[in-house]
Parts: structure tokens; sequence; C-alpha cells
């Protein structure tokens, strides 16, 4: 299943329905240990499924929760950029959205830092939330996120993201 294919239901997300304008943004990271590099990705899509934009890109390397973090805090900064005032973000990890959400426990210093700075966004912008989804429904936003780890870097339209990475034929992660 395809990422614009989201099931109607997603854990973490049951009780409630998706904001007026309904659109979706997916993230996700991916961290290489043994090359000490880590990439994120984030992919916005529309009320109507039209996915609008496609981002991936390296980030300093981090351990793959503080990754996935990182993702949920890009997804915020465009969010904030579109002026998109509700939407839902799709994270894979069920473990970095429990710890926004305010369950599971602690990590590290800097987890519980970035996990604070998200979750005092999403107190000033109460109609966007964090859903964990299951990965298999997530696999366009981890492709880009392995791109962003080997220090690709895209920022646009989806028509141009094969411009930069390989097809799906052809994925070397």
């Amino acid at each position: 299943m395809r990422t614009t294919e989201t099931p109607e239901i997603t854990r973490n997300c049951e009780a409630g329905t998706l904001p007026e304008d309904g659109i979706r943004i997916f993230v996700d990271a991916a961290s290489r240990a043994r090359e000490q590099c880590a990439g994120i990705a984030v992919i916005l899509i529309d009320a109507a499924g039209q996915r609008l934009l496609d981002m991936f890109q390296p980030i300093d390397y981090r351990d793959s929760v503080a990754a996935e973090l990182a993702a949920i805090e890009a997804a915020l900064d465009l969010a904030e950029q579109f002026q998109i005032q509700g939407c839902t973000i799709y994270c894979d990890c069920k473990f970095a959205v429990d710890r926004v959400n305010g369950t599971g426990w602690g990590h590290d210093l800097a987890t519980e830092q970035s996990r604070a700075r998200i979750q005092a966004r999403l107190e000033r912008s109460p109609l966007i939330r964090v859903c964990y989804l299951h990965r298999d429904y997530n696999r366009d936003a981890d492709w880009l996120a392995k791109l962003g780890a080997k220090g690709l870097r895209y920022w646009g339209n989806p028509e141009n993201t094969w411009r930069v990475a390989p097809p799906a034929g052809q994925r070397t992660c």
C-alpha cells in the first residue's frame, strides 16, 4: 500500500476525525549507525489525496528515535511555513509518537528536549496532531528518508522527485 492510501483508522487516532482541511503529512527518518548518518523525509498530501510536496534531507547523525522526532519537527516547520491550521502528522515510530503524546518513558536529554519543543508547538496549534501509522503504510516516506541518510537533499514537487531519486525498481537502500 502506498502513502496516499491511508487507512481510515490508525492507532492513537481512532477517536478523532481529520481536521476540516484534511491535510496529511507523512514523516519518516532513517538512521545508519555504521556510517554515522541520518536522514528525514516529509510528504505533504491535501484532502483530495493529491501529493503536494516531497522533502528529504540529511541531518546530523542521531539515533532512530531522535531522528524520527526531527522528522516530526520538520513537518511542524512545513505546517507553519504554509500556514496550515489543522492536519494530521503520521509517523511510523510508535515510541516517538507515544513520547510526543505524553505517554511512554524518557529516552535521553536530547530526545526529551525535542519532545518538549514538539509538545509546546502542538499546544499552540490544537488542530495539529501526531498519530502512529504502521510502517507498511509509510513506504514512500521511508524510501525518501533513506535517500536523505545517503546525503541526498530535495524539497519540491513530487513529480520531480524521480530526477533526484532512483526509480522504485532501482532502490539501493
